[in-house]
């Protein structure tokens, strides 16, 4: 009899845990509270914890060099190996001009927060749900601003 228990114990199919949420990394480490939701509120104190992150002599600017040196330490981090790894970020601030070659304001790194969750914020109801964070995977980008190519000759 425990024979018999303990094979059926043995045998039986263990469900694995779910998997989180799709999306950036970065998102889903936004979500707070861990219900698999980023409220706009969520996304907003992650946005302002980065820029905090990144400007490491404290003046309410991040400049190239800040943003380069914080993206390098926050690889390094995810790696486990505090070692960097060449290479620019796309992350907060990747954006800033030709190859992130302008200072970032709190005030600009908020807006570019809010208008990424806006973006992402497909059905607009102030919170990114699982299919919106799924549908958000990262992935290779259009260029945008300076970085534009010049439209196709007619």
């Amino acid at each position: 009899m425990i024979i018999s228990l303990l094979l059926a114990a043995m045998t039986q199919t263990v469900t694995p845990p779910a998997p989180p949420p799709g999306g950036p990394a970065g998102l889903r480490r936004a979500d707070a509270n861990g219900d698999g939701i980023v409220t706009r509120a969520e996304a907003m104190a992650q946005a302002n914890g980065m820029f905090a992150r990144m400007d490491s002599n404290h003046d309410g600017k991040v400049t190239p060099e800040e943003r380069r040196a914080a993206m390098e330490a926050m690889r390094a981090e995810r790696r486990g190996d505090g070692i960097g790894r060449g290479g620019r970020g796309r992350g907060m601030g990747g954006g800033m001009g030709s190859g992130g070659d302008r200072e970032l304001t709190l005030e600009q790194s908020r807006q570019m927060a809010a208008n990424r969750f806006d973006r992402l914020d497909t059905n607009k109801d102030g919170r990114l749900d699982a299919a919106e964070l799924a549908a958000a995977r990262p992935g290779p980008r259009p260029p945008r601003g300076d970085d534009a190519p010049p439209p196709p000759a007619q």
